[in-house]
């Protein structure tokens, strides 16, 4: 609330703060028999915390069975905003819709408890329609102060739809037959790279693009000569990066099937993936293992850690059943608990646990 200079107003202290506050959300005069029961007093000691009003600066009139604050000399904000709403237009500009989005710095059924709730339903109804009208915009040209509703509001699915969208992810596909077909199958939702062959790749391999990528989907076979040179990206990646990888192959050999742990562990793959005739079945199945990639809710993730965990776990194993390193085997195996923790947070699903836990087994020096 601001006075006829224009600055804010010191609000007085709780009693007498109740009944400005009604008085300042209404309208039109407030009925006193409706103020008697709202702030359970009687006439007399209504009409002193009238008085005791005009003594902190609010002067208030009796108007028609009721009260209101003297006409003209108080700004509230509350009015400001709906007028602004009221005057939404589609070519209302900009600039005042961040004006009033910027008007909310909280919730007021949190900051004035003593109010009901209900008092705010027709502004909340305003904040949808400005909401609205700020969704209209392009997401780049939004002003600042349109996301800042969702965080005051975060249980509002109207405002929520304000929170800007999160960057796509980056998925590397090369497949020498169906890199485009699996890349128009994920348009819109992901960013995606097809490669169509290994001279693609080899060029590909050193653009700083490859260390940008979230995930990568790598077929075995990526010739005519059914060759499994796809196992070279697949060690490329295992070696210099930590991009979730999945395999896929039109004829999988056995001892390479999605059910050999082995494999997957030594090469940090999260699956093998048949393609199945046509390629059918990868494409029915398209659509999880780029979530199994890429997605970040909490089941994903912790997939995606098991499998960086039982990789780092691999090597370690592989290093200590060297035949140089036969003392080593005699010897207690230093990293195994922090093992045994990690594990144990991936099975309970806490991923923040799981995520350091995992990290600094990954980073951890076990020599």
């Amino acid at each position: 609330m601001t006075g006829e200079d224009g600055a804010p107003r010191k609000l007085p202290p709780q009693g007498r703060r109740t009944l400005l506050l009604r008085l300042a959300v209404a309208s039109d005069p407030v009925p006193v028999e409706w103020l008697c029961g709202a702030l359970e007093r009687n006439r007399s000691a209504l009409h002193a915390l009238k008085s005791r009003l005009a003594s902190d600066g609010y002067d208030v009139e009796h108007v028609s069975g009721g009260y209101r604050l003297v006409a003209g000399q108080y700004s509230v904000d509350l009015h400001e905003f709906m007028a602004g709403i009221d005057a939404l237009a589609p070519s209302t500009p900009v600039s005042e819709l961040d004006r009033l989005a910027r008007m909310w710095r909280g919730d007021p059924a949190r900051e004035h408890d003593a109010l009901p709730e209900e008092t705010w339903q027709s502004a909340r109804r305003g904040l949808h329609k400005l909401a609205k009208a700020l969704c209209a915009i392009p997401e780049a040209e939004r002003p600042a102060s349109a996301q800042a509703l969702p965080r005051i509001f975060p249980e509002d699915r109207v405002l929520r739809a304000l929170t800007p969208a999160p960057p796509r992810k980056n998925l590397l596909i090369v497949d020498d037959t169906d890199a485009d077909e699996l890349g128009d199958r994920l348009m819109g939702r992901y960013e995606v790279i097809p490669l169509k062959g290994m001279p693609e790749w080899r060029s590909f391999r050193s653009d700083p693009r490859l260390h940008e990528m979230d995930g990568a989907l790598i077929d075995l076979h990526l010739d005519d000569r059914a060759t499994s040179n796809g196992m070279e990206i697949i060690e490329h990646l295992c070696k210099h990066t930590r991009i979730p990888t999945a395999l896929v192959s039109a004829y999988p050999p056995a001892e390479i099937g999605e059910l050999n742990s082995t494999f997957l562990q030594r090469h940090r793959l999260l699956r093998v993936v048949p393609k199945g005739k046509n390629g059918r079945e990868l494409y029915d199945r398209l659509d999880e293992v780029a979530k199994e990639l890429l997605d970040d809710a909490p089941r994903y993730r912790l997939l995606r850690l098991k499998a960086e965990l039982a990789h780092a776990v691999f090597r370690l194993e592989e290093e200590r059943a060297h035949p140089r390193n036969r003392a080593a085997r005699a010897s207690a195996i230093p990293w195994k608990h922090k093992q045994r923790r990690a594990e144990e947070a991936i099975d309970h699903g806490d991923v923040l646990k799981a995520s350091r836990l995992v990290g600094e087994f990954c980073n951890g020096n076990w020599s």
